[in-house]
């Protein structure tokens, strides 16, 4: 529809569209969007569950709605509840932590998977170097060696 509208010349549709479409566009993702996307945790309801949560997934950990076998932990204010996410908990022996813990595992996942992190865009940096390095080399030795001095211009021809 913006293709046609442009194509009619419908300026004023056409900015209409755009905005539209750039409103319902999402918001690009953090670079550390994905740093805990391997740890699941389980998040029972209480008073701190919302920040514990929102820290969560602001750095790509996976929040289970129903604790299973993957579950690493269960943040929970109340241990000895007996709903179905404690008792699950308890059946497949996940570990029930207080929320001060749950954070502080959350906080030194998020510190080990920032180190890492560096660790991998320090190789990124390093093999571009040694990249730019081989090309270097490879455009010194591409020229050609056996004239004493560069030519600017071509050699007169020879008569037939």
């Amino acid at each position: 529809m913006l293709t046609a509208a442009d194509g009619l010349g419908l300026d004023a549709i056409v900015a209409e569209l755009t905005r539209i479409i750039e409103a319902m566009a999402d918001a690009p993702a953090s670079e550390h969007a994905t740093w805990l996307k391997k740890l699941r945790i389980a998040i029972a309801d209480g008073s701190d569950a919302e920040n514990l949560r929102a820290t969560a997934r602001e750095y790509g950990a996976r929040l289970a709605v129903n604790v299973t076998k993957t579950v690493t932990w269960l943040a929970t204010e109340t241990p000895t509840a007996v709903d179905k996410m404690h008792n699950a908990a308890r059946s497949l022996g996940v570990e029930m932590v207080p929320y001060e813990v749950a954070q502080r595992r959350l906080d030194a996942a998020i510190a080990e998977a920032e180190l890492n992190a560096l660790a991998k865009k320090q190789a990124q940096d390093d093999l571009e170097f040694a990249r730019r390095q081989q090309e270097a080399l490879r455009a010194a030795r591409s020229r050609p060696a056996w004239y004493p001095v560069e030519f600017d211009h071509d050699p007169p021809r020879g008569r037939r």
